[in-house]
């Protein structure tokens, strides 16, 4: 394995793994809707939309985050 496990790596697995929920979201959706209520796929999304908000504002400018 080339690389390192580094904070830069961990913000581009979270950043790519919100990506692929947010283009999964509606068959994860689909996929809760056999066995639970549907909310999961919503939930997901929901959760890595925020942390990308919260690593956005990090990658901001000093006085920007808020």
């Amino acid at each position: 394995m080339t690389g390192s496990l580094d904070a830069g790596w961990a913000v581009a697995w979270v950043r790519r793994t919100a990506q692929v929920v947010a283009e999964h979201r509606e068959e994860l959706i689909e996929l809760d809707r056999q066995i639970g209520d549907g909310d999961h796929g919503e939930n997901l999304n929901r959760g890595f939309t925020a942390v990308t908000a919260k690593l956005d504002a990090l990658d901001a400018p000093p006085g920007d985050v808020g």
